[in-house]
């Protein structure tokens, strides 16, 4: 439900990370996907979380890959508010990160 001009501004705010809870498994609808994107694409890293809660999801190979976002696994979209804050400090590597949310 954000509208184009809080993404916008979230983005060009100067954060390293942002945690985006979607529809079922954290999908987003076709516009935010496409903004969350041009995000990844400034260095700013994106993971993708389900809203409900007990949902564990799994990286989407095709999807995931393509916008260049993280997925929270099992995290509820608070806990991987929490971790994202915390790995960001430490590392900005894709792979690190990837590692990260798959081990914790």
């Amino acid at each position: 439900g954000m509208d184009v001009f809080t993404i916008e501004s979230i983005i060009n705010s100067g954060v390293k990370g942002v945690i985006s809870a979607g529809f079922g498994k954290g999908y987003q609808n076709q516009i935010v996907t496409e903004l969350l994107y041009k995000a990844t694409l400034k260095g700013i890293k994106v993971v993708r979380c389900p809203r409900i809660s007990r949902c564990h999801i799994n990286s989407d190979g095709e999807y995931d890959k393509k916008y260049g976002f993280l997925t929270s696994n099992g995290l509820s979209p608070q806990k991987s508010s929490i971790l994202l804050s915390t790995a960001l400090a430490h590392t900005e590597k894709m792979d690190d990160l990837i590692r990260i949310f798959e081990e914790y």
